[in-house]
């Protein structure tokens, strides 16, 4: 390998590993502020909460790594251009394509860690996500969840209370209770709390009256004290969709693939993928910025970043209405990013 390759990547590297600590840093603090929420406001236990973060990187490092490369490459190549490098790497004789060099070779890289990501690593890490997530909504706190003049329903029940009585244990006054296993059986109380025995949750209601109905007969029961014990939520097998699948699983010579899988196919390969097209289009447009800064990088990464994936979720609305224009559309920002960096090379080296 050439002084000059192993110098651009060398510098190249730097930037993207301090760009994919930021990017999937600020991807997963919005994914634990999300889960976080199920704590603060649910009740669910914080260890549970945290112990799944972790799943969830695998699927958020596919995000963050055309992200970094897009702005470690734009930032490199800027600095080389503003500080004249290229012209006199140029002056020396240097062939333009091996100024590319480096810039493919990372992204050529890059895009077959996300090979690997998606083949082996995010697809299991998903179905792990789904389930343990199950395991924490266990714990939520249904009278968190409950908020005066609202009906709640959570699983079959149906609850809603006129006033709130903030305490340890909160006091629901003018209180509906419906349990939807139980067709027409009804509680009508003027308070209700939860209470916890052994772990196991159930409402305590004071002076009201049980309304049960059928087709046959209505029976209505006046009470002092009444407990309906809550139910344990159950655990279901999360199910592999269509974008929780493997790579593997889904190429175009598996038979009885559906549309939505093909269509999830071809999102995932075009996003494997990008990194190269990114390394194409951001090594060449930043040899054109003369004055480039790493605040211009940053916002044209933004702004790049948002026009591809607008790209991208414009070709999943279309999924519903055409499937082979919505396979074609998914490929169209790499195909933009490398007509663009073709364009810009000629710019630079051929014009």
């Amino acid at each position: 390998m050439r002084i000059l390759t192993k110098y651009c990547l060398r510098e190249e590297l730097k930037l993207f590993l301090a760009a994919l600590f930021f990017f999937s840093g600020l991807l997963l603090l919005g994914q634990v502020m999300n889960l976080l929420r199920l704590v603060l406001k649910e009740g669910a236990a914080l260890w549970n909460i945290l112990s799944i973060v972790a799943l969830w990187f695998p699927t958020g490092i596919s995000y963050a790594i055309p992200m970094s490369l897009l702005f470690a490459i734009l930032i490199g190549y800027g600095q080389m251009a503003q500080q004249e490098e290229l012209t006199a790497i140029r002056a020396a004789g240097v062939f333009p394509a091996e100024l590319l060099t480096p810039a493919i070779f990372l992204g050529v890289a890059l895009s077959g860690l996300l090979f690997v990501n998606e083949a082996w690593l995010a697809p299991p890490a998903r179905l792990m996500f789904r389930d343990k997530l199950q395991d924490a909504r266990k714990d939520i706190r249904i009278e968190n969840l409950i908020v005066p003049g609202q009906l709640l329903t959570h699983g079959p029940i149906k609850f809603s209370c006129q006033e709130l009585e903030v305490g340890v244990s909160p006091l629901f006054k003018n209180v509906f209770f419906e349990y939807s296993d139980s067709p027409g059986f009804r509680i009508l109380a003027r308070t209700a709390q939860v209470e916890r025995v052994n772990g196991q949750a159930r409402f305590v209601f004071e002076n009201g009256q049980i309304l049960w109905t059928d087709a046959e007969k209505h029976l209505s029961v006046q009470f002092q004290t009444a407990a309906h014990v809550l139910p344990v939520p159950g655990r279901s097998e999360s199910k592999a969709r269509a974008k929780d699948k493997s790579l593997l699983e889904m190429t175009p010579l598996t038979a009885g693939l559906s549309e939505p899988e093909r269509f999830e196919f071809h999102k995932k390969a075009a996003l494997v993928l990008s990194p190269f097209f990114f390394a194409v289009f951001a090594a060449t447009l930043s040899m054109l910025i003369k004055r480039g800064n790493r605040v211009l990088g940053f916002l044209l990464t933004l702004t790049i970043l948002a026009g591809y994936y607008i790209l991208l979720a414009v070709a999943s609305a279309l999924h519903s209405t055409s499937h082979e224009l919505a396979c074609a559309t998914v490929w169209s920002p790499n195909a933009l990013l490398l007509v663009l960096g073709y364009f810009f090379y000629r710019m630079i080296f051929l014009f």
